[in-house]
């Protein structure tokens, strides 16, 4: 995906995204989504602040990509380093981008939508940390059920 002067990969194409069905592993699913929901919120970014999307990131969270970058010794875009949960702070930062459609499906308020970043938060430390605690069902369901909703999210952005 290439956004202005950033260019990062979505390490899974639409080639290679298995049918959720017939995965048999919820953290393959969960690491999908999670790569497709930064691109997309990148992607929302950059149609609504161009070139300059990058600036529509709260400046803490910038800095704090930008740190992990020079740590890692990685010459990839600081983007590529922006936690789930920070996503959660970027999307409230720009809630007008997110508001609408085609995001309504699965949120109609802001306070939906910190609620559904938070379980899904919670929901991911379950399953890529399971010596605390094993994933439950209802877990899992929901890991599915936001997998969905992000493909539609895909389908329904212009590109």
């Amino acid at each position: 995906l290439r956004l202005g002067d950033f260019r990062f990969r979505v390490a899974i194409s639409a080639i290679d995204i298995p049918d959720v069905a017939e995965s048999d592993d919820p953290r393959e699913v969960l690491a999908e989504a999670e790569q497709r929901l930064h691109a997309i919120i990148a992607k929302v970014l950059h149609r609504a602040h161009g070139d300059l999307w990058w600036e529509a990131v709260p400046s803490e969270i910038r800095a704090d990509c930008e740190e992990r970058r020079i740590e890692a010794k990685s010459a990839e875009q600081p983007y590529r380093f922006v936690f789930i949960r920070e996503l959660k702070t970027i999307v409230i930062a720009n809630w007008e981008q997110f508001r609408g459609e085609p995001f309504t499906s699965l949120w109609q308020s802001r306070t939906q939508m910190r609620d559904i970043f938070s379980s899904l938060i919670s929901v991911r430390n379950t399953l890529m940390h399971p010596t605390r605690t094993a994933p439950s069902e209802m877990g899992v369901g929901f890991v599915l059920r936001i997998h969905k909703h992000i493909q539609e999210w895909e389908k329904a952005l212009p590109t």
